[in-house]
């Protein structure tokens, strides 16, 4: 008898281990398709991986007078005289049509570079344009913000100081 209150254990606490996993995906998949993906956690780095060397901050190896690391330079484009980034417009955006060719002459990253983006790299990408593209300045030069304590509805509950709140 005893055996059974373990074996009922057991099988209550992997139903809800696998629950928490599969809720977790659901969330996790939901928040990707939902929303842009984050600028310095996602994009910038495959823009600096994949695209700076040839179209970043080094005037000398800058190819097609393309600057993506900089958002003006980005919205403005390179020599081809198209928008390298259409904020909210990958159909119309010159990073967005490239990264996707298949034609040699015009995919992005050229592929005598040997160093193509996979899918994934590729959708954040599309994802990011689509969402707006927004540059965000690396958290140590952005400017903080002041954020308001929580207003306490509960008489019961007893703030001494804001971080009570």
């Amino acid at each position: 008898m005893r055996f059974a209150h373990i074996e009922y254990a057991i099988m209550n606490t992997v139903s809800l281990k696998t629950a928490v996993v599969l809720a977790g995906a659901i969330w996790i998949g939901t928040s990707d398709a939902a929303e842009s993906p984050d600028f310095l956690r996602e994009v910038r780095p495959v823009l600096t991986s994949y695209c700076f060397k040839c179209h970043g901050p080094d005037e000398g190896t800058r190819k097609g007078g393309l600057r993506l690391d900089i958002q003006d330079a980005a919205l403005k484009g390179g020599k081809s005289g198209e928008p390298a980034i259409v904020p909210r417009r990958p159909d119309k955006s010159e990073l967005v049509t490239r990264i996707f060719s298949t034609d040699e002459d015009e995919q992005m990253p050229p592929a005598k570079v040997k160093h193509p983006l996979n899918s994934e790299q590729k959708d954040i990408l599309k994802r990011w344009v689509a969402g707006g593209a927004e540059y965000k300045p690396h958290w140590a030069y952005a400017v903080p913000k002041t954020v308001l304590p929580p207003v306490v509805k509960n008489p019961g509950i007893k703030i001494r100081n804001p971080i009570d709140a």
